[in-house]
């Protein structure tokens, strides 16, 4: 697409068949994202950065973004080995139980 200004939302291969009617798949996966964003900045506690220089800014994000993933690994174990839904699964009560075995 020559000169266009594209995203990564304009096309996907196979994006007609994950389209459900209204709800659009690029809406959604927009959504998990922001989501996502939310979980770590709110639940986790990442409002703002407590560190000075941006060497260690970036030390700290990325340690939130590995205990993120860390939080969603345990998910997938939880909803795999207890036969759960995926939806079902509040991050904010993982975070919390984590919490409360480690403390």
């Amino acid at each position: 697409m020559k000169g266009s200004q594209g995203n990564v939302t304009d096309y996907s291969p196979g994006s007609e068949a994950l389209s459900s009617g209204p709800t659009d798949w690029s809406i959604c996966a927009t959504l998990g994202l922001e989501l996502c964003f939310r979980d770590i900045k709110t639940t986790m506690g990442m409002e703002y950065l407590r560190c000075k220089s941006p060497e260690m800014a970036r030390k700290e994000l990325l340690a939130y973004l590995v205990a993120h993933n860390v939080i969603r690994c345990i998910i997938a174990e939880a909803v795999g080995c207890y036969d759960l839904q995926l939806q079902r699964v509040s991050f904010k009560g993982a975070v919390d139980a984590f919490r409360q075995t480690l403390f």
